[in-house]
């Protein structure tokens, strides 16, 4: 339990730790059961302050990590309490994480406004942003991840197997309306399975350009003049949730009917990932160059195209650049004319924080915060 500490107070579960008010903390081999009204960050502070005060005549060492918001966007009931008077319409309104149920999800706001959280990198809530941009206290960097966010499509379910039917939904689609709607503004419009950022990307949104006429005569021509039915499984993150919502009125107005289901990670990773038991999804695929996904038959959009395969094949054996760009750009080509998905947006990451501080990275490469060369201005 210790760890090799002569004395440790706190928690031990990351489950715990995604909760400021935990149901137990460790002291010790103790564990002292609490009622989920006891602030963590006091209760570590406290302990801490005691061990110094006993032990400050004596050299020591003494390592005190804190758990910054990250999940249920905690902060104290004092500090939120302002917030609730401002923002009332959140106020009986929950949000779920790891099982645990938080009330008042506007507190992701509060914890900044309040200055309790010096930067906060991926900031889940971009409506919010305008607002940091007004306050001198604070600064907003908006960059971009290797996140295609994507209408994932299962390349083998009836009738979403058919490809103008893939395309019908493709052009039932407005990128515009789903990134305003769901981001607040927030994303860049793609046509295929590439970051806009890369240097070999090719815009191709032009192939699934918004045309809801388009889309009926394709439905009508493939056979589905009255539309049909289909799942739309979405998993936790905002930007599925609210876009779901956009997509699946979208898709209505061409007569596609869709039964969503909202699911935890768990929950997708089973159904939809492994499972393959499933329409649609949304999904941001943060992994970079993660083109050659496509070439794989079993993953979970199971879309099996030989020659797709053998491009990509002869890719990881091709060394001459312009060589490598044509290829990723054919690559890219062939997914689009095959409406594989219906493809989105490249996810941005928004980060709010303190003015002074220097260093934070504006693009997100990796799904890391580094924060080796951050530091505080005079």
């Amino acid at each position: 339990m210790n760890q090799g500490f002569d004395r440790f107070y706190g928690l031990n579960c990351q489950r715990q730790s995604h909760n400021f008010y935990p149901t137990h903390v460790w002291s010790d081999r103790k564990k002292v059961m609490l009622d989920r009204k006891h602030y963590s960050h006091s209760l570590i502070a406290d302990e801490c302050l005691k061990f110094i005060r006993v032990n400050k005549d004596n050299p020591f060492f003494c390592y005190v990590p804190f758990t910054i918001p990250h999940a249920a966007m905690q902060s104290t009931e004092e500090r939120i309490a302002p917030w609730r008077k401002k923002f009332p319409e959140f106020e009986k309104m929950t949000g779920k994480y790891g099982g645990s149920v938080i009330t008042n999800p506007v507190a992701a706001f509060a914890a900044m406004m309040a200055e309790d959280v010096d930067a906060f990198v991926n900031f889940p809530a971009p409506e919010n942003l305008p607002q940091f941009e007004a306050d001198p206290r604070f600064q907003v960097i908006v960059g971009s991840t290797e996140g295609e966010t994507i209408l994932s499509t299962n390349n083998k379910m009836p009738p979403l197997d058919n490809v103008k039917v893939r395309k019908a939904i493709a052009h039932a689609i407005d990128r515009q309306a789903i990134i305003d709607g769901a981001m607040f503004g927030v994303g860049t419009p793609i046509g295929t399975h590439f970051a806009p950022h890369h240097p070999d990307y090719l815009d191709l949104t032009g192939n699934s350009a918004y045309d809801p006429d388009l889309a009926k005569q394709l439905l009508a021509e493939a056979g589905f003049e009255n539309g049909f039915e289909t799942t739309l499984k979405l998993p936790p993150p905002s930007y599925a949730r609210r876009g779901g919502e956009i997509i699946a009125a979208q898709l209505r107005a061409v007569g596609i009917q869709t039964e969503i289901s909202n699911l935890e990670w768990a929950q997708w990773l089973e159904q939809v990932f492994r499972g393959k038991d499933y329409g649609l999804t949304i999904v941001s695929h943060t992994e970079p160059m993660d083109i050659g996904i496509y070439a794989r038959p079993d993953y979970y959009f199971q879309y099996d195209n030989p020659a797709f395969q053998t491009l990509m094949t002869d890719l990881r054996s091709e060394s001459d650049p312009a060589t490598r760009s044509a290829m990723l750009q054919k690559a890219q080509t062939i997914i689009s004319e095959d409406y594989v998905n219906g493809f989105l947006f490249e996810l941005a990451v928004p980060t709010v924080a303190n003015a002074k501080i220097r260093g934070l990275w504006e693009n997100a490469p990796t799904q890391a915060t580094d924060l080796t060369g951050v530091s505080w201005s005079n």
